[in-house]
């Protein structure tokens, strides 16, 4: 990352649908718990003595801004989430200040969502988002979410 500064080329962008109610509430505190449990998703890497270091912050709260998209048609909605999914994907991640991870929730219909997780592949590689999701999904279970 160093080299290729600015660059979004180390991003893991994976969406996932859900299906069913939905309480983005508990999604969201669901996240948070995930987050708090899990050091490597609340690390940082500052420079000191122009060397990167791992920093594990001590509290990460994480938003899930949500698109709405219930009013458009079904291309209208494709367009619009590989719009969304593109903007994640190309979305630089500051290593130093974090966080380095991204969620967005795109509500397709009143049952209907997609969620688009993205990290930098410094803390996330595509063996810990599946884990990440089966840790979410049981979370989600758990809470009634």
């Amino acid at each position: 990352d160093q080299l290729d500064s600015g660059k979004s080329v180390y991003n893991i962008c994976r969406a996932y649908r859900l299906a069913g109610q939905l309480d983005v509430k508990v999604l969201i505190q669901s996240v948070n718990e995930i987050i708090r449990r899990h050091e490597i998703l609340r690390t940082v890497f500052p420079t000191v003595d122009d060397q990167p270091v791992q920093f594990v912050l001590p509290n990460l709260t994480l938003t899930i801004p949500m698109l709405d998209l219930r009013e458009f048609s079904v291309d209208e909605q494709e367009k619009g989430t590989s719009s969304l999914v593109n903007e994640e994907v190309g979305y630089f991640f500051d290593l130093v200040r974090g966080p380095l991870l991204r969620l967005r929730l795109v509500r397709l219909r009143n049952d209907q969502y997609l969620l688009v997780f993205t990290s930098h592949q410094i803390i996330c590689d595509g063996w810990s988002v599946s884990l990440f999701f089966r840790e979410l999904e049981s979370w989600l279970r758990e809470t009634g979410g």
